[in-house]
């Protein structure tokens, strides 16, 4: 646990700044997405942990944490690309509005309402935040059974994965 945090420090200062950011959308908003968003990136950080734990114990012949470590991983995996669904919550705002009698800039005006783009900017950084971190968890799941079985079965795996 401590060579975790001690190596993605950054990535979990991020997601606490987020859940930061939440806290304070939340009650400036008062929309529960917020807390749901919070949850959501810390799914997302999980399939990282697991996939560490899976290497260590790799490294120290435990099979049966390998298991363990990663099922838990391939379980979680999903949901650190899956937060592209909360960009839902944004379908029903309004960003410009088209308004050609009395706008001077070709009839296109653009809301003035800072919440939602507030929304839209939390919302894009968690989703960016969940695929970097999960696209980190593939690319150590990759590097280490492609080091251990031939490129052929590794990359038909890492197939069924992404699928």
């Amino acid at each position: 646990m401590a060579d975790f945090l001690r190596k993605y420090k950054e990535i979990i200062l991020f997601m606490f700044a987020y859940w930061f950011i939440c806290f304070v959308m939340l009650f400036a908003d008062g929309s529960f997405l917020y807390a749901a968003l919070s949850w959501n990136v810390f799914l997302a950080v999980l399939p990282l942990f697991f996939v560490k734990n899976a290497e260590t114990a790799w490294e120290q012949g435990k099979t049966f944490w390998i298991i363990i470590w990663v099922f838990l991983w391939f379980f979680f995996f999903p949901n650190s690309l899956y937060v592209v669904t909360d960009f839902i919550h944004i379908s029903g705002e309004k960003f410009i509005w088209i308004a050609k009698k009395y706008s001077s800039n070709r009839g296109v005006v653009y809301s003035s309402e800072i919440t939602v783009w507030a929304k839209l900017l939390v919302i894009g950084l968690g989703y960016l935040f969940s695929l970097l971190v999960g696209l980190e968890s593939l690319n150590i799941f990759e590097r280490n059974i492609r080091n251990k079985v031939s490129k052929f079965i590794c990359y038909s795996v890492i197939s069924v994965i992404i699928l």
